[in-house]
C-alpha cells in the first residue's frame, strides 16, 4: 500500500490568498472576529448574554499577545495562542487541584490575573474563528482554475493507486481540498455510518480498519461536530456542520471540553495548539492514530506534501519507516526557494532538509576536499539535479521535490517515472 500525507502547504495553491499559519494567526488576533463569534455565542444561548464572557475580558489578553509579537519578544503563531488561551480557560473552568495537574501546579502560586468560569467557551470560539476563516476561503478565495487543480490532484491519487489499490489519504488540514477529491474518486471512504445512535454518521471502526482505501483527518475537520457522546458526527456540508455545532452548544448536543490529565482539553472538532496529541484519547482520533501507525508500517511509499514536520506525534511514527524495508521510499513535496548545497543546511534547525534528516535519520555524508579546502556533498550529481530540475534523491530513498505542490501536480508522471 501507499500513503499520502497532506500538510498545510498542500492547500496553499488552491486559494488566491495563501492559507498560511501567518494568515490564520492574523485572524485569531483580530478583535472584530472575536466580536462576531461572541455575538454568535449570545444568539446560541437564546440571545441571553448573562454569564457569558464579554469582549472586554478577552481583548486585553489578545492585545498583550499581539504586543509580544509586534515588539519582537516572541513569534507566536495561532497554535501558540490557542495553547495559551486553552490553558487559561482550563484554569478558569475549574480550579480544583485534584481534578488535573495544571490546577495542582497553580495551587502553589497565586496568579496575578483572575480567570473566571466564563472563559469556558473561549477555546471553542477560537476554533470557530479558524472555521470561519477557512469557510470564507472556500467561498470567496478559490483560484480561478480550482476545479482544474482538483482534477490534477485526482489524477495524482489515481496514479498512485495504479501501483497498489490500497491507499490512505491522511489530511492534517481543516479545509475541503482533500475531501473534494475523495468525494469524486471511487472506492475511497471515510467510513462514517448513518447508524441508529442519537448522533448519526459516527465512524464505523470495523469498516475503517478493514478498508483497503481510506481518507481520514487526525487533526479534525470542519465537517465534524464533536458531540456530547465524546465522538464525532460527520456532515458533508461544512456550513451545515458549523450550524450544528452552534445549535448544540447549549442544548447538550455539542461538546467543547473533555477531561484531561494535565488540564482540560478543548480539542474537539478540530485540534490545534501544542498538545494536539491529547486528542488521541478520544474518538475518532484514537482510531485515526492507530490506523496511521499501521499505514506507515505497511506502506511502500509515503508522499509528504506541504508538511513542516512540526508534529512530533507524527514524526515518531515516520522515524522507523526507512528501516522497515530497504525498498521503502519517501517523497517530500514542498516549496524550497534556496539552492540546495547539502553541506550547510544542517546548521539551521528550521530548514526543511534538516527536518527531513532529523525525522528519518538517514546518513548525511559530507566530503572535505583538501585541494580546494571546501566541503562537498557526497551526492553531488543528485544535488545538481535538484537545483537544475527541482527534484532529486536528497538522501538515500528520500526524494525531494522543491517547486511546490502545484508544480508537482503538473509533472508527477515524470518524477515518478524516474524515482
Amino acid at each position: 500500500m501507499n500513503t499520502i500525507l497532506f500538510g498545510a502547504g498542500a492547500s496553499i495553491p488552491f486559494f488566491d490568498i495563501p492559507l498560511t499559519t501567518t494568515y490564520i494567526t492574523k485572524q485569531i488576533l483580530d478583535i472584530q472576529n472575536w466580536k462576531k463569534v461572541l455575538k454568535k455565542l449570545t444568539i446560541a444561548n437564546n440571545n441571553n448574554g448573562n454569564n457569558l464572557i464579554d469582549i472586554s475580558e478577552v481583548e486585553p489578553v489578545l492585545r498583550h499577545l499581539s504586543n509580544l509579537n509586534e515588539n519582537g519578544d516572541f513569534n507566536l503563531n495561532f497554535e501558540d495562542i490557542a495553547e495559551v488561551l486553552d490553558k487559561l480557560s482550563s484554569y478558569g473552568f475549574d480550579q480544583v487541584p485534584q481534578h488535573n495537574l495544571l490546577n495542582t501546579i497553580l495551587m502553589f502560586f497565586k496568579p496575578e490575573i483572575t480567570i473566571s468560569p466564563k472563559w469556558h467557551h473561549i477555546p471553542f470560539l477560537l476554533r470557530e474563528i479558524i472555521a470561519d476563516t477557512i469557510i470564507d476561503m472556500q467561498k470567496n478565495h478559490c483560484i480561478s482554475n480550482y476545479n482544474e487543480m482538483v482534477s490534477l490532484q485526482n489524477k495524482f491519487i489515481d496514479r498512485i493507486r495504479e501501483e497498489d489499490d490500497s491507499i490512505s489519504l491522511v489530511s492534517l488540514n481543516y479545509d475541503n481540498i482533500v475531501p473534494t477529491s475523495v468525494d469524486m474518486l471511487e472506492n475511497i471512504s471515510y467510513h462514517f455510518t448513518d447508524n441508529t445512535k442519537r448522533h448519526k454518521n459516527t465512524i464505523n471502526i470495523k469498516e475503517f480498519f478493514e478498508s483497503k482505501s481510506v481518507a481520514y483527518f487526525p487533526h479534525g475537520h470542519l465537517r465534524f461536530v464533536f458531540t456530547d457522546e465524546l465522538n464525532v458526527s460527520y456532515l458533508e456540508d461544512i456550513c451545515q456542520a458549523e450550524e450544528e455545532r452552534w445549535n448544540g452548544l447549549f442544548n447538550s448536543g455539542t461538546s467543547d471540553v473533555v477531561n484531561g490529565s494535565f488540564s482540560y482539553d478543548f480539542n474537539t472538532f478540530i485540534t490545534t495548539g501544542k498538545t494536539k496529541d491529547n486528542a488521541f484519547n478520544n474518538m475518532p482520533y484514537s482510531i485515526y492514530y492507530q490506523r496511521l501507525a499501521t499505514d506507515f508500517l505497511n506502506s511502500g511509499k509515503i508522499f509528504i506534501i506541504g508538511y513542516s514536520f512540526g508534529d512530533e506525534h507524527f514524526n515518531r511514527l515516520l522515524r522507523s519507516f526507512l528501516y522497515m524495508n530497504k525498498k521503502n521510499k519517501v517523497y517530500v513535496i514542498d516549496m524550497y526557494d534556496s539552492m540546495v548545497t547539502m553541506v550547510d543546511e544542517y546548521k539551521e534547525d528550521s530548514n526543511i532538509i534538516t527536518k527531513i534528516h532529523n525525522t528519518f535519520k538517514p546518513d548525511w555524508n559530507i566530503i572535505f576536499d583538501n585541494d580546494s579546502s571546501q566541503k562537498l556533498p557526497y551526492n553531488q550529481q543528485e544535488v545538481n539535479k535538484i537545483n537544475q530540475e527541482g527534484y532529486g534523491e536528497i538522501f538515500e530513498r528520500i526524494i525531494l521535490y522543491k517547486k511546490g505542490y502545484d508544480q508537482f501536480l503538473n509533472e508527477f508522471h515524470k518524477v515518478l517515472s524516474e524515482y
